[in-house]
């Protein structure tokens, strides 16, 4: 049997396609969501948390870290996390904490484009 060869290579290519083994959706959103990476402070909150002389354990670390993996878990993007006396709006794509806020200069605000709250 003779062929065009333009159709020879368009075949060989699906056939290459369908040998290639995807991984299942669910399989990359959890991936995503559950991408491990240190928290980072944006140069905006790490100028608030100097300005604002707020500081955190270890131990607040470790329960701000929870929350944003718990965060991720819910699919927010954009929570508002309470931490004690801390409020902290963070990116849970990007693990990075984008505001800091001082429990006492968080009363009578009004937090916006945030998805949810976490309290850690």
């Amino acid at each position: 049997m003779i062929q065009k060869v333009s159709s020879l290579g368009q075949q060989t290519r699906l056939q290459d396609a369908s040998r290639r083994v995807e991984k299942p959706f669910d399989q990359i959103l959890n991936q995503t969501l559950n991408r491990q990476g240190p928290l980072q402070f944006s140069a905006h909150a790490q100028r608030r948390m100097v300005g604002r002389n707020v500081s955190l354990t270890q131990e607040q670390m470790q329960r701000l870290d929870e929350a944003v993996g718990c965060a991720a878990a819910k699919g927010l993007r954009e929570p508002l996390v309470l931490i004690e006396d801390v409020a902290m709006v963070v990116s849970v794509t990007n693990r990075t904490v984008i505001t800091v806020l001082r429990g006492d200069e968080a009363r009578q605000t009004v937090f916006t484009n945030i998805d949810g709250a976490v309290i850690g």
